[in-house]
């Protein structure tokens, strides 16, 4: 028998497809993304994985969607809650939403040191850090909201070489990937490939993979 379980994500729309795996074994998911174009991309390959019957996708910002009091058994997040305003509230609703012992999965970025004044508003406007706080504040209000930790990696190490190697990749293909998305799709790509390798390079961010519960 395989158990039903309901899974909120909050998460970029590419993460719907490794769902898709995690849907086939009983769960049902709500993918919540606030950019329309994001959501549509999503449903479409979840109807083209055969998994619409799931994978209920929700374009909504998670601070006004009317989320059920307890309804869900998992709440998951891949790389999208540094960039939310008000992080005590996103917070309290997560803990919320989930049921009683319910778990929280979260991948993010968490501040190391600010950038220069000089860099503050290209840093502001390349990342979108709504909510990039220390290590020390995420354990905090994690706390706060009443979500319990239960385990902490920190990714940083991993990640500084991954989006180093990531930005060398990419240049090796420059001319692969210009022939199909264009020399400006190619520029956009190698600037935010080339500012995050930085912004790990040089010690301004971090990332962490966590598992917390609802108290």
């Amino acid at each position: 028998l395989v158990k039903l379980l309901r899974v909120a994500m909050l998460a970029p729309v590419v993460v719907v497809v490794a769902l898709a795996y995690r849907a086939m074994a009983g769960a049902a998911v709500t993918a919540i993304e606030l950019q329309q174009d994001y959501h549509a991309v999503g449903a479409t390959l979840t109807t083209r994985v055969g998994l619409s019957d799931r994978v209920t996708h929700i374009q909504a910002d998670f601070l006004d969607w009317q989320a059920p009091p307890a309804g869900f058994d998992h709440v998951v997040s891949w790389l999208a809650l540094f960039h939310i305003p008000r992080r005590a509230d996103y917070l309290e609703r997560i803990a919320a939403t989930l049921r009683p012992g319910g778990s929280f999965f979260v991948e993010d970025l968490y501040l190391i040191a600010p950038p220069a004044p000089d860099e503050a508003a290209d840093f502001q406007a390349s990342l979108f850090p709504n909510s990039l706080v220390s290590l020390d504040a995420y354990k905090t209000t994690l706390a706060a909201a009443g979500l319990r930790l239960v385990a902490l990696e920190d990714m940083t190490a991993d990640w500084t070489d991954f989006t180093a190697t990531r930005l060398t990749a990419f240049r090796a293909a420059q001319d692969s990937y210009a022939a199909v998305h264009g020399a400006d799709g190619y520029a956009a790509i190698h600037m935010f490939y080339t500012k995050m390798a930085g912004y790990f390079a040089r010690g301004l961010v971090g990332g962490v993979r966590l598992h917390a519960v609802r108290a």
